[in-house]
């Protein structure tokens, strides 16, 4: 945990998984990017990232345009919903 503007926010390591084509339990984990880290994601939302040196946030998989569509979308798909982001499960 590191405090960031007063908050406390949980960080992690970047990572790459493995998985058997059977199952969606990682048969292998090792330090991955950035990018690597952010398409293992379930959703886009998921895997934007806060760069503390830029203050900016970082959108590997394009969560932001969907943010404008108020849409989400699985982080290997495209913009699936047109209705609220409010009233679709994560």
């Amino acid at each position: 945990m590191v405090q960031v503007y007063g908050a406390w926010v949980d960080v992690a390591q970047l990572r790459t998984e493995e998985y058997a084509s059977n199952s969606r339990i990682p048969s292998g984990v090792t330090i991955g990017t950035p990018r690597s880290d952010a398409l293992r994601r379930d959703f886009t939302l998921n895997a934007l990232f806060y760069n503390l040196h830029t203050g900016e946030i970082e959108d590997l998989t394009g969560m932001v345009s969907c943010a404008k569509q108020a849409t989400k979308r699985a982080v290997m798909h495209k913009c699936v919903a047109t209705h609220s982001l409010e009233h679709l499960p994560m």
